[in-house]
C-alpha cells in the first residue's frame, strides 16, 4: 500500500470516528433530560441495574461527558480534514487528540466503575483507542509517510540542504570580504 493511500485510509478512519463522537456527545447533551425518564420508567419496572440512580447526582458528569465527547469530536474531524488533505497540522492533530482519547477512556472507565455500567464494554473500548493510538503514532513516525506531508521535507539533512549530522563550518572569516 502506498504512503498516501494508508495516509488518506487513516484520515477516512479518523473522519467517521469523528462523526461518532460527534453524533455520540450531542445525543447525549439533547437528550439528558431523556436520561433521566429513562431511569425513571426502569425504576418503574423494578430492575435492579436502575436502583438508586438519580440524573441530580451524576447528572453534571453526564453532561460534562457529552460536551467533552463533543469536542473531541469536533477535533477529530478537524484532523481528518488535515490528514485527507495531507496536512502535516492535520498529523499532529490527530496524534494529540489520541493521547486525549486514551486519557479519556481511561477515566470513563474508572468513573464508570461503580455504576454497574459493562466492564468488558468500556475495555474493548479503551483497547480500540489504545491500539489506534499505538499504530498511528507507529505509522505516522516513519520517515517515508512523514514525508507525503506538505510542510518543510522531513529528510536527514536540514532544510537549506546541509547535512545535520555535519560538524558545523567553523571557517575563517574572507579577508576579502571585509568581514571581521
Amino acid at each position: 500500500m502506498s504512503e498516501i493511500r494508508g495516509v488518506k485510509l487513516v484520515g477516512a478512519v479518523a473522519a467517521v470516528l469523528g462523526v461518532l463522537y460527534l453524533s455520540v456527545g450531542v445525543w447525549g447533551l439533547v437528550r439528558a433530560k431523556w436520561a433521566q425518564e429513562l431511569i425513571d420508567f426502569a425504576q418503574f419496572k423494578e430492575l435492579p441495574e436502575a436502583a438508586g440512580i438519580d440524573l441530580s447526582r451524576w447528572g453534571p458528569a453526564w453532561v460534562g461527558g457529552m460536551a467533552a465527547t463533543t469536542l473531541v469530536g469536533v477535533v477529530i474531524l478537524v484532523a481528518a480534514v488535515g490528514l485527507l488533505r495531507r496536512r502535516d497540522w492535520g498529523r499532529r492533530i490527530w496524534l494529540s487528540v489520541l493521547v486525549i482519547m486514551v486519557a479519556l477512556h481511561v477515566l470513563w472507565g474508572v468513573a464508570d466503575g461503580g455504576q454497574g455500567r459493562n466492564t468488558i464494554e468500556r475495555l474493548f473500548e479503551l483497547v480500540g483507542v489504545l491500539s489506534l493510538a499505538v499504530f498511528s503514532w507507529i505509522y505516522f513516525s516513519k520517515l517515508s509517510v512523514r514525508t507525503v506531508f506538505s510542510c518543510a521535507p522531513v529528510t536527514a539533512e536540514g532544510g537549506d540542504g546541509t547535512d545535520l549530522d555535519a560538524p558545523p563550518d567553523i571557517s575563517e572569516p574572507n579577508e576579502d570580504s571585509g568581514e571581521a
